[in-house]
């Protein structure tokens, strides 16, 4: 059996990649995934308290405005039959 024995060692991807590198970016490596890193609780606590009480005003303002409309429109609604009814009836 026959193996094929290479006399220069194999290169790690690392060291392929450097070869291209510039020296500050061999000295100090990044992480790639920094900028897709999903911010810190404490950027995203004051986002979430806006819009949660946005969301709530608005929540609230739809309801509060369904019992208005509701009180305004129902005796509209029932002088409108009284008053068909009335003329119906002429």
């Amino acid at each position: 059996m026959n193996t094929l024995v290479s006399s220069q060692p194999t290169q790690s991807v690392e060291s392929i990649n450097s070869m291209n590198a510039t020296p500050s970016q061999i000295a100090e490596p990044q992480d790639i995934d920094t900028h897709l890193a999903l911010p810190t609780w404490s950027r995203l606590l004051p986002a979430m308290i806006l819009f949660s009480n946005w969301g709530l005003l608005l929540w609230l303002g739809t309801f509060l405005e369904s019992i208005v409309a509701q009180l305004i429109l129902l005796p509209l609604s029932m002088l409108g039959v009284a008053i068909a009814w009335g003329w119906h009836r002429d």
